[in-house]
């Protein structure tokens, strides 16, 4: 049995000895949670997929408030203060505008769609 999940979900299991951590997908291995883990890259296989969270409107939402909105979330992960919050729960975060979010994704699509199809899923 396998499975794909959060890091931060897998941390009690790992702890536990019922899990045993095998890759992490990001660029670089995550120092502050699994230092030990490699990544796939390392592992020689290319793949990397970072994990994203979106922050998102009604589609047709008054383009004033749109602004409003990306303006005070660029703001928020600028703080310093939040972003130190967010790291020492191991959450590190960032803004991305939504044409730079756009092709972000596109890319970990690419990266995932033949993973997929490798699978036979």
């Amino acid at each position: 049995m396998a499975a794909s999940m959060n890091p931060l979900a897998a941390l009690p299991h790992v702890a536990a000895g019922k899990l045993r951590c095998l890759a992490q997908y990001g660029a670089e291995r995550d120092k502050a949670v699994m230092p030990n883990v490699p990544t796939y890259k390392e592992q020689g296989v290319d793949v990397v997929l970072d994990l994203w969270r979106w922050i998102v409107v009604p589609k047709g939402t008054d383009p004033e408030r749109v602004k409003f909105l990306r303006e005070a979330f660029r703001k928020i992960f600028q703080d310093k203060e939040t972003l130190s919050a967010l790291e020492k729960i191991q959450c590190p975060a960032s803004y991305l505008p939504g044409e730079e979010y756009e092709k972000s994704m596109m890319k970990s699509e690419a990266a995932v769609i033949p993973l997929i199809k490798a699978a036979g899923l």
